[in-house]
């Protein structure tokens, strides 16, 4: 989600948390097409 323009909250007890969700077709338009291998680098590069 933080990839795409959203805010993540991590709460412990809780887990993640979106104070933002999509529920609007105005929410979801404002939602961001990342580049992928750009926005997720770190998560590829921990992988390896």
């Amino acid at each position: 989600p933080q990839a795409m323009g959203l805010e993540v909250q991590m709460n412990e007890g809780v887990g993640p948390l979106l104070p933002n969700p999509i529920k609007t077709i105005n929410d979801f338009n404002r939602i961001q097409i990342p580049d992928v291998a750009n926005a997720l680098a770190y998560v590829f590069e921990g992988i390896r």
